[in-house]
């Protein structure tokens, strides 16, 4: 009970801090591993990918783009993940390591 409870406190104080970093509350931290110098460098990386990938220069949102498409390619594998383990096939491995873990 009380872990679930920190965790939910750490995400609040996590979110009112990105709040208050996009306000301008908060002083940039350009620092090597600071955030802001994270989110340069992933922002970067993004619009490198994406101007790789189109050929073309980089649009605005490269990073929001990139990120959505990870979500996308995390869900379909969660999803293949499941409709495998309704096959015979996958159930047949199972069976197959459990046989072999118990020898």
């Amino acid at each position: 009970m009380t872990n679930g409870l920190l965790l939910v406190l750490m995400m609040i104080k996590s979110t009112i801090i990105k709040i208050k970093r996009k306000l301008g509350l908060i002083p940039r931290d350009w620092s090597v591993g600071g955030y802001d110098f994270n989110q340069m460098m992933a922002s970067n990386n993004a619009r490198t990918e994406e101007s790789g990938i189109n050929n073309s220069r980089w649009a605005p949102g490269a990073l929001k783009r990139l990120r959505k498409k990870e979500r996308k390619l995390e869900r379909q594998a969660k999803k293949e993940l499941k409709a495998n383990k309704n096959s015979i096939v996958f159930q047949a491995e199972q069976k197959l390591k459990k046989k072999t873990l118990i020898k």
